[in-house]
């Protein structure tokens, strides 16, 4: 929500907070929400580099086919 709102300092602290106490369950799943999450924060504070990486750290998170069809995406350009 902090995102939508341009509030991108207390997304990050919530963020940074919620990717901590998820990397110590050991969840990829909801890892992979907070890397998503911290990727669009990336790109809307227009850091576009940092938020192809978190992008790329869910992507890589993921256990079905969907890394397939980001790997077509990037491959277009997308």
């Amino acid at each position: 929500m902090n995102v939508r709102l341009g509030q991108f300092d207390a997304a990050q602290a919530q963020l940074s907070r919620a990717s901590t106490d998820i990397q110590k369950l050991e969840d990829a799943g909801f890892l992979a929400q907070v890397r998503t999450a911290l990727g669009e924060l990336a790109y809307e504070s227009n850091r576009r580099d940092e938020a192809r990486r978190h992008w790329s750290d869910a992507a890589a998170l993921w256990i079905d086919d969907l890394p397939k069809a980001v790997e077509w995406l990037t491959a277009k350009g997308v």
